[in-house]
């Protein structure tokens, strides 16, 4: 079985990426760019590098990108190759096609269980789902119900931030400012118990703020994770979704 593992030289260098085998195998650590630090001794490893180069080379990365992962569809490296190139920016239906490509030790290996479970999870608030029903803490350190803030008779803007953050700050003046008749939920990241591991920031694949979602008054995802002036020229100012 070819596992993933990664390399660190210390807790604040970059990590370098690498598939071990049944093998004797040396890095040699480049502390520049990690991630190109030599590795000899496995075979998958010298693989990945191979068609990493292969792509990150082509004018059109994507399509290369794509061709590499079908022609390497049971290998371990592929479901890596599709994470790091490929899956922030692909569509919904083009991931679902690439995880059924994966077969073998694709199929079992670290990056497919990964993206799977990512996957999974992104699809709890992809648009048309309904809005979880999860709790957050208050100010006043009580336990709420996001569910039952959201209003019933306009749409409802969910900003999750914190109180330092300025460009949350800005977020929620612009959506008072502008769209004073739709409904507004401040969350703060900070006075939930676990943070950024929160249930409220899991749920709702939190890695950034402010993250801004727009829920219609029947708990549907309207849209996840709008910037704020894409809010403005999503929505008119009597509170309806402009039709693109």
């Amino acid at each position: 079985h070819v596992a993933y593992a990664e390399f660190f030289m210390s807790p604040t260098t970059a990590p370098v990426p690498f598939f071990i085998e049944n093998s004797d195998i040396t890095v040699t650590y480049d502390a520049v760019n990690p991630e190109r630090s030599p590795i000899v001794g496995s075979r998958s490893n010298s693989q990945m590098r191979y068609a990493m180069e292969l792509c990150l080379s082509a004018a059109n990365r994507e399509a290369v990108a794509l061709d590499v992962i079908r022609q390497n569809h049971t290998q371990p490296f592929a479901p890596y190759l599709f994470y790091r190139l490929l899956y922030d920016n692909a569509e919904p239906h083009l991931v679902a096609d690439v995880m059924q490509l994966f077969d073998g030790e694709a199929a079992s290996s670290y990056h497919y269980a990964f993206l799977d479970r990512k996957t999974q999870a992104q699809a709890v608030v992809a648009t048309g789902a309904n809005m979880p029903r999860i709790t957050f803490s208050t100010a006043s350190k009580s336990s709420v119900g996001l569910d039952t803030l959201l209003s019933d008779s306009t749409m409802t803007v969910v900003v999750v931030g914190a109180t330092w953050c300025s460009q949350c700050a800005a977020a929620a003046d612009s959506i008072r400012s502008h769209h004073p008749q739709l409904g507004l939920v401040m969350v703060d990241i900070d006075r939930q118990p676990k943070g950024w591991d929160s249930p409220v920031a899991q749920t709702l694949q939190v890695d950034h703020i402010p993250h801004i979602m727009l829920v219609d008054r029947d708990r549907k995802i309207v849209a996840n994770d709008l910037r704020w002036w894409e809010l403005r020229r999503m929505v008119t100012a009597n509170g309806r979704i402009i039709e693109e």
